[in-house]
């Protein structure tokens, strides 16, 4: 059973060894998710920022990777961040540095003194570990517990100010209990089913976004005809009045021409 010489092994044990050594550590992904940059797999460092799906970035590697991204180098291989057209689809977060952070080591053990997590809430003083839900707010980038959040808005106000910058945001979904996938709230590292509810809003709203923009410019374009098509029309008004007054001119002068020649004779 073993392939030692006296027996072959079945295909299904072969599929069972593989898939236990392909098996990823849960703790470690949930590590990897909260400490390390999805698209360079460097620690991340400030500026860190996010983008509509609530994933992690540090900023550096995001815009690195547009100025190559129609590069010859990078044209042939498959793009990781495919949804971030520019630097208008990420958002710069602000984040709170964990007093018990110590980068991650092979001779540093895990203990209750330290901490390879590098950011914490603010208002709560957790770890932004993945052990509890954590958001952005997009108009101002403030990173904190979703349960610290909820705590300091008001059930009578939908729009009210940021609890770390004093910034306004619309805490509407959040009143209701339910986050929008394209609201002022962002979950970071959402689930994946919550994740693909996100991807599909946002590709949503942004085709929406781009059929308001045809819109607009089909209009524009029809003001411009008909704008055009008034101005002709003003115009042959202004040539055919000149003409009128021009006949009327004409008309008297022959008028006059007529009476003189007649008292003439």
């Amino acid at each position: 059973m073993g392939n030692d010489g006296g027996s072959i092994a079945k295909r299904d044990e072969l599929v069972r060894t593989k898939a236990s050594l392909e098996k990823v550590d849960p703790e470690l992904l949930r590590q990897s998710l909260w400490t390390i940059c999805s698209l360079s797999r460097q620690p991340l460092s400030p500026p860190v920022a996010s983008d509509p799906l609530g994933r992690l970035y540090n900023k550096d590697a995001i815009v690195q990777h547009l100025l190559l991204r129609h590069s010859e180098a990078s044209s042939s291989k498959l793009d990781p961040i495919a949804h971030i057209r520019g630097l208008r689809d990420i958002t710069d977060l602000t984040l709170t540095p964990n007093t018990l952070y110590r980068p991650a080591s092979p001779t540093t053990a895990a203990s209750d003194e330290h901490s390879v997590y590098p950011f914490m809430c603010p208002l709560s003083s957790k770890q932004m570990d993945g052990k509890q839900r954590f958001v952005y707010i997009v108009g101002c980038g403030c990173v904190m517990s979703a349960t610290g959040l909820k705590s300091t808005i008001s059930a009578s106000e939908e729009e009210t100010p940021c609890p770390v910058c004093s910034k306004p945001f619309n805490a509407a979904g959040l009143l209701k209990g339910k986050q929008e996938a394209t609201g002022s709230v962002v979950t970071i590292n959402p689930a994946r089913e919550e994740e693909e509810d996100m991807r599909e809003a946002m590709e949503k709203a942004r085709a929406e976004q781009a059929a308001k923009k045809k819109t607009k410019a089909r209009t524009a374009d029809q003001a411009a005809e008909k704008g055009t098509a008034q101005d002709d029309a003003e115009k042959a008004e202004r040539k055919r009045r000149k003409a009128e007054r021009k006949a009327e001119q004409s008309a008297r002068i022959a008028a006059l021409t007529a009476e003189l020649a007649a008292e003439q004779a």
